[in-house]
């Protein structure tokens, strides 16, 4: 009988890329769930494969470009209906 080597590969934080990762629980979906244990970095739980796009780091951050940028807020201006125009199906501005 062949004996078998088990590899364990290092979770990465996705903040400061440190391997000082431990388990955090789960989400209602059943995923894992981790916790950054670097004293300096901010962040304080993740999952490897998110289910929402919004949750992922670069998509934060395209978030908030847009937003310091004015995108929204021309998109609102161009809307007087009062309801919000965005189109969750496209990510973008409805009409646009």
């Amino acid at each position: 009988m062949l004996g078998r080597t088990m590899v364990l590969e290092p979770i990465h934080c996705p903040d400061c890329d440190g391997i000082d990762v431990i388990k955090h629980g789960t989400t209602s979906a059943g995923k894992q769930r981790y916790r950054c244990q670097n004293p300096e970095c901010s962040r304080s739980s993740f999952i490897r494969e998110y289910s929402y796009q919004g949750y992922l780091p670069h998509v934060k951050q395209q978030i908030s470009d847009m937003a310091i940028n004015g995108s929204a807020e021309v998109c609102l201006e161009n809307h007087s209906s009062g309801h919000l125009p965005w189109d969750s199906r496209y990510r973008s501005c409805a009409g646009h």
